[in-house]
């Protein structure tokens, strides 16, 4: 990876020239097919669509990552500050490159990933189904992507899993990936823990990083697998190790609770405050309710609601909640906060967090900060209930009573 890299500045500076060079110098040559300048510049040439398409296929890569790591299946993860980020590169400087591959590339996949990357998603289609026809798992696994995204067509989850799996059986570890979270989402399809695992793990063995740290989360929680604390370190650490946020914080939780480990507060938080530095928000709310509960640190709560916020806007529904119970409960700021306290937990429960519906039906039934309604009580601890919430079905039986 480095070793493409490296090269990449040199080429984008001298795309100009090596196009004027093309078109003026190659015809002044082409008479003297011995003359070794020709042979020199031609391999010059070559060599400079190379490293332009190497650029675009590494980005396609990047592409894949992002959207492997993305929680929202059906939805493309903004990738362009993380491919800034690992190539050096501006969007401007790639696109640029893209023009280059699309002038002078006569390969199929280098051409559909230009496309790709200018969202001209018709062409992009049109050159990964011809590539497709040669039997290539690119192809297919970045038909796969177009597919699950609906870039450029109608959204498919059955001609994505479609795509992966032709992918995935060639070994594409991307596509093996993605076909996993299909599996785990149950996007098209019913929703298979095992088969998630079964392509994880097939991934991970391939060393793919966001792979690896999806095999030690299931590991951990014993999804599509027996829980095994042992193997979750393993893969997660490896995962850590080439910088996987999900990773550090999924490691942060296991010292947290002291899950196959010694419990260590402090370790923890440093593997938190890694994970975060790098974007995860599941790793804001865990350090979060340490700050709320004072594990290992000094009790905090305005640190915890900094931690909560970023989690709860992105619609992380149990950071909503504990930031409903803070402003509920808590004299923040000299005062308990109704108002805001309710705001937090109606988009928990509009989540469906039974918690935070059980506690709006309290809301509306006694009246705290709203005039008190019945039907919305009775609203909120129906949805409640409806979850198994057993106080919420006693209040409900409570407020027939009254009616």
């Amino acid at each position: 990876m480095p070793s493409r890299v490296t090269y990449i500045s040199f080429v984008l500076t001298i795309i100009g020239l090596g196009w004027a060079i093309l078109t003026f110098v190659v015809p002044f040559f082409a008479q003297k097919d011995s003359d070794p300048q020709l042979t020199a510049l031609s391999a010059e040439i070559g060599q400079l669509r190379l490293q332009n398409e190497e650029l675009l296929q590494l980005v396609r890569n990047i592409q894949s990552e992002c959207l492997a790591s993305n929680g929202n299946i059906s939805s493309g993860q903004n990738c362009e500050k993380v491919i800034e980020a690992k190539t050096g590169l501006t969007e401007l400087q790639i696109s640029e490159a893209a023009n280059e591959v699309i002038k002078e590339s006569t390969d199929y996949i280098a051409l559909g990933n230009a496309y790709y990357y200018l969202r001209n998603f018709e062409k992009a289609l049109s050159y990964y189904l011809k590539a497709a026809n040669e039997n290539n798992p690119e192809a297919f696994s970045s038909l796969g992507e177009i597919y699950l995204l609906g870039n450029g067509v109608d959204q498919s989850f059955t001609e994505a899993e479609k795509w992966y799996r032709k992918a995935a059986e060639l070994g594409h570890p991307s596509a093996q990936h993605n076909l996993g979270n299909i599996c785990a989402f149950g996007a098209g399809a019913k929703q298979d823990y095992s088969k998630a695992f079964y392509w994880y793990k097939k991934a991970a063995l391939q060393e793919l990083a966001v792979s690896e740290s999806a095999v030690g989360a299931m590991y951990l929680q014993g999804q599509g697998v027996e829980q095994n604390y042992s193997q979750a370190i393993y893969w997660l650490e490896k995962a850590a190790e080439k910088g996987i946020p999900r990773a550090m914080g999924n490691l942060g939780s296991m010292y947290n609770r002291g899950l196959g480990v010694r419990q260590d507060n402090a370790k923890a938080m440093k593997f938190y405050e890694k994970a975060i530095q790098l974007g995860d928000p599941v790793a804001k709310y865990n350090l979060g309710t340490m700050f709320l509960n004072g594990e290992g640190v000094k009790k905090d709560l305005e640190k915890a609601v900094e931690l909560f916020k970023d989690p709860a806007n992105e619609g992380m529904a149990e950071a909503q909640y504990f930031l409903g119970e803070i402003f509920f409960k808590e004299k923040k700021l000299g005062r308990r906060d109704y108002q805001e306290a309710r705001k937090w937990y109606l988009m928990a429960s509009e989540n469906g967090f039974v918690y935070a519906q059980q506690r709006l039906g309290l809301i509306y039934e006694i009246g705290i900060g709203v005039v008190r309604d019945t039907q919305q009580a009775i609203f909120w601890y129906s949805k409640a209930a409806n979850q198994g919430d057993q106080h919420s079905k006693h209040r409900l039986t409570e407020l027939a009573k009254t009616q």
